[in-house]
């Protein structure tokens, strides 16, 4: 499931400070 979500990475976004995705929704996060 992790690979997955890389590729489409629902329910995160992309933090220029720490350079690394971090989820922001774990309802979106497809449960």
């Amino acid at each position: 499931m992790p690979n997955g979500w890389m590729q489409y990475p629902t329910g995160a976004h992309f933090d220029i400070d720490t350079l690394r995705m971090e989820m922001t929704s774990f309802s979106e996060f497809g449960l």
